[in-house]
């Protein structure tokens, strides 16, 4: 369940610039080509450490820890396609669910993914 907190800032930006100063990074890019994750500066995803994840939607932020990396970047794949389907973004057109994603567009974005040095650990559940 997450726990539902406010940081200091009217808008996103300036809880942006706060937020490292608790350890948040703003997790700008999702997916092997790197698309845009949340709405900034409305809708804001960050990661702390390897289990940590939260997301701020016009400065409500829900915070929620998980067990393990995989699975919090499972929920970052669920909010990425929220978004994503919800701005009609073409990439998702033919994709009904997050469940159907396929690998490409699950997983945090690196270069050196982009470039085949580093593959995500996803499962493809899209075949």
């Amino acid at each position: 369940m997450p726990t539902r907190t406010r940081w200091p800032g009217d808008e996103g930006y300036e809880r942006m610039e706060f937020a490292p100063r608790l350890g948040w990074a703003a997790i700008s890019s999702w997916g092997l080509n790197g698309w845009d994750l949340g709405n900034w500066p409305y809708v804001v995803v960050y990661h702390r450490g390897e289990v940590e994840l939260a997301v701020d939607v016009e400065g409500d932020i829900d915070i929620e820890k998980f067990p393990t990396r995989e699975e919090r970047d499972r929920r970052t794949d669920e909010i990425a396609f929220f978004y994503w389907k919800h701005h009609e973004e073409e990439w998702v057109d033919a994709i009904d669910s997050h469940e159907q994603m396929p690998p490409n567009l699950r997983g945090p974005f690196s270069w050196n993914r982009l470039e085949g040095g580093d593959k995500p650990n996803v499962e493809d559940t899209h075949q």
